[in-house]
């Protein structure tokens, strides 16, 4: 996890995507992928994702409010994988809580047999608590995957204009 990237740095044209993941339970299935380009804002990728039959608990579908009927004919995780590598190489890959967003996706490249991809990666929860010299704060977004990439934009953009 690399948190010396600057804000300015990580909202320059084609460095930086802002991804979040919803999943089944903390230690759960994705089924949800959401990417925007750091830059621009454009949706790289919003995408709901078949967990294969694990059930949402109750918690979690309270929090991002997708049930099981959202996501009848989703594709799988296998089947967006070659997608979600398109749309992340060579960029630095931000998170709000970045540690659980890739912890969940290396969890999916394991059940695949895989070993995740080498990426780049910035936890902008604890860049922005870092550069405020404060703890750690809750994104405050819509707990989806589009909505919070947004807000985390929007906090990127608020860090730039202060650092």
């Amino acid at each position: 996890m690399n948190n010396t990237w600057t804000p300015a740095q990580l909202l320059a044209p084609g460095v930086g995507v802002i991804l979040d993941t919803e999943t089944t339970d903390l230690d759960g299935r994705i089924i949800e992928i959401s990417i925007i380009d750091a830059a621009t804002g454009a949706v790289l990728m919003d995408q709901l994702v078949d967990p294969q039959g694990v059930p949402i608990c109750a918690q979690a579908q309270t929090v991002h409010h997708i049930n099981v009927a959202d996501l009848v004919g989703a594709p799988t995780f296998a089947q967006v994988r070659p997608h979600l590598e398109q749309v992340l190489a060579n960029r630095v890959i931000m998170a709000w809580n970045a540690p659980f967003d890739r912890e969940r996706i290396a969890a999916e490249y394991a059940l695949l047999g895989m070993g995740i991809p080498v990426w780049d990666w910035c936890c902008l929860m604890r860049l922005e608590a870092s550069l405020l010299g404060c703890r750690w704060h809750k994104l405050g977004g819509p707990h989806r995957g589009l909505g919070d990439v947004l807000v985390a934009r929007e906090r990127l953009e608020a860090l730039r204009e202060i650092s």
